[in-house]
């Protein structure tokens, strides 16, 4: 019984560490990816930092160019007169009377009347056809 119980734990104990073996590589495995992935985040984070730091100098650059050319137009010799306006002779405002209740009617303008008007007009008499025919002249 020794013997087999002897023989059981030395199964176990050469399992247990293949086991460790095994677990002993993964994380040395993960380390290493590890280790990969934080040169390449540095690595990303310099360049975005490089990239930053160029732009800023551009930026630093054109802002003290424009500093140095504030000033650098030569003054007119007439400096430039605000607008001046003339004042115009008017007539004092009246007010207009209102139409006696007599002359108002409620159901407003004759619109046959209106359209005879401006049909009765030389020049609008082509435009007002073509606008009643729905067609036009071009085509």
């Amino acid at each position: 019984m020794t013997t087999k119980s002897n023989d059981y734990i030395n199964s176990i104990h050469t399992r247990m560490s293949r086991v460790a073996k095994r677990e002993q590589m993964l994380i040395e495995a993960l380390g290493e990816a590890l280790t990969y992935a934080d040169r390449r985040l540095l690595d990303d984070v310099r360049s975005v930092t490089i990239e930053h730091e160029t732009r800023r100098a551009a930026i630093l650059t054109e802002l003290q160019e424009l500093a140095a050319r504030i000033g650098a137009f030569p003054a007119t010799a007439d400096p430039i007169d605000s607008l001046e306006y003339e004042a115009f002779d008017l007539p004092p405002y009246t007010p207009v009377e209102e139409p006696k209740k007599a002359e108002q009617t409620s159901d407003g303008g004759d619109w046959r009347q209106a359209l005879e008007n401006i049909s009765s007009k030389p020049d609008c008499e082509s435009s007002t056809e073509e606008h009643h025919n729905g067609s036009s002249s071009d085509g």
